[in-house]
């Protein structure tokens, strides 16, 4: 197990460092990405983000061109939305707002529904949330809330907000056995 993690890595490092080289000479890069993506998952998990962050800024390197159309050789509408997201969260929790920043616009002009839409969203607020822009954050969530159709009160009060906290925590508790 051990070897395999050594081998892994030292694999994992080597398509990082060739990541241009296999973007000029190889049309189809998707295994490549594969590999790439579930060694940035493994090292997420284990609090290794900076690798994580590496790991997925050669996916993005490896993506073809035109990478929000499914129609094209090696292009997932699917895939490219995850990289991005899980990019976007890794360069976040780094404290890396500006990379983040570009890949949650990058989601945000080119998702196809709310419901995709919806994680740039969330991450967005926490990154404005982190910067200190409390409105900003308040505001992604509002924006997120009202595209996929969530009705929300325009004049919250805090009296409001503890009727409806009474009104959930007993329907949670109805539920319950």
């Amino acid at each position: 197990h051990i070897h395999d993690d050594k081998y892994r890595s030292m694999l994992a490092t080597a398509v990082i460092e060739s990541a241009p080289i296999i973007k000029d000479y190889v049309a189809t890069r998707k295994p490549f990405r594969n590999f790439l993506i579930e060694y940035a998952n493994a090292a997420s998990k284990t609090g290794l983000r900076s690798t994580a962050i590496n790991s997925y800024a050669s996916c993005i390197v490896l993506l073809q061109d035109d990478i929000w159309k499914d129609d094209i050789l090696d292009v997932s509408y699917g895939e490219t939305l995850q990289i991005f997201t899980s990019a976007a969260e890794c360069y976040l929790f780094q404290g890396q707002h500006n990379e983040a920043s570009h890949l949650l616009h990058a989601i945000l002009s080119n998702a196809r529904n709310p419901v995709d839409k919806a994680p740039a969203w969330i991450l967005q607020s926490r990154m404005l949330a982190q910067l200190g822009d409390s409105t900003g954050a308040f505001n992604s969530l509002r924006e997120c809330l009202m595209a996929l159709d969530i009705t929300i009160d325009e004049d919250p009060t805090f009296p409001k907000c503890d009727k409806e906290l009474r009104r959930l925590c007993e329907a949670v508790s109805a539920v319950q056995p």
